[in-house]
């Protein structure tokens, strides 16, 4: 008797392969692949093409790589993990497990990750992809202790790609995810040459002291831990408070620091397609605000 690998099974065990084959099936992958405008191929990414922004969420990595994309040689490939994104990890991988259905081990887990920035990259542009905070974690290896540093740190500071690390005051990142989580509201996207903003959109909230204190500290120290990780030759960071100008707009040694270190022209668009969301002060937006005052520095 076969499995559906069409391997005969040894000692009543099956084959790695054909309980892939099993798994997939019951997710409903069949067998034949499925058109898709990914391709899985096993091209090595090259790390001078493929730009990685890191940061947490509403630490403006959105809007600088918009910025980014306003140059004829870069292109955004958004949220490396955002289930929205049609260019995706995961979207490449259910592709790839169509085709190889041992994809789904984590044994393959950084192969799979290479081979879909390799996808993500053109031989005559550069690759923009943002990697978030909260999903370091997403791609786990086969053997990892728990607590320790996520792989995909280490993979992408011994491949040489070039990082630009995108840190914002924790408490104030925090309260403006709060805020658009309870809005529904993530972006304001402005007008060609406005420099306005629209009104707040929700209602102020009230936070608990204990868990912001709790996640301040988290993200404090992922700030940490990217810097650390990656030397200063590979690695830009800039605080989010200090990267615009007065009116909103990139300032002009920001984007001359991130063309220098990418290796081509300083040709962005300064002004911003995206205003704030949030315009009004934490006092305004946080009903017990005095609550944490102290922490607001």
């Amino acid at each position: 008797m076969k499995d559906a690998s069409g391997s005969a099974p040894t000692d009543g065990n099956l084959p790695a392969t054909g309980l892939a084959h099993r798994f997939l099936r019951l997710l409903g992958f069949g067998s034949t692949r499925a058109e898709s405008t990914l391709k899985a191929s096993k091209a090595e990414p090259d790390p001078a093409r493929c730009i990685i922004f890191i940061g947490g969420v509403r630490t403006g990595t959105t809007v600088f790589r918009e910025m980014l994309a306003t140059h004829p040689a870069v292109v955004d490939r958004h949220e490396i993990f955002n289930i929205t994104n049609k260019r995706g990890f995961y979207p490449f991988l259910r592709e790839l497990v169509r085709t190889e259905p041992d994809a789904v081990f984590p044994e393959y887990a950084m192969e799979n990750f290479a081979r879909f920035l390799g996808s993500g990259c053109e031989p005559d542009k550069i690759s923009v992809f943002d990697l978030k905070y909260e999903h370091l974690l997403h791609l786990p290896i086969a053997w990892q202790l728990p607590f320790t540093k996520p792989h995909i740190l280490d993979f992408l500071a011994s491949r040489g790609f070039k990082i630009i690390h995108l840190r914002r005051n924790p408490l104030h990142s925090l309260i403006s995810n709060l805020i658009a989580y309870r809005s529904k509201r993530y972006h304001n996207y402005q007008p060609e040459n406005s420099t306005t903003s629209d009104p707040d959109a929700g209602e102020s909230i009230r936070v608990n002291r204990a868990q912001i204190i709790e996640r301040m500290a988290v993200r404090q120290q992922v700030t940490a831990l990217i810097d650390k990780t990656f030397p200063d030759a590979q690695r830009r960071s800039f605080d989010y408070e200090s990267i615009f100008t007065v009116d909103g707009k990139f300032r002009d040694d920001v984007c001359a620091e991130v063309a220098s270190f990418i290796g081509i022209e300083d040709r962005f668009d300064r002004q911003t397609r995206l205003g704030k969301v949030i315009t009004r002060p934490l006092t305004d937006l946080v009903e017990n605000y005095s609550e944490i005052e102290d922490l607001d520095q």
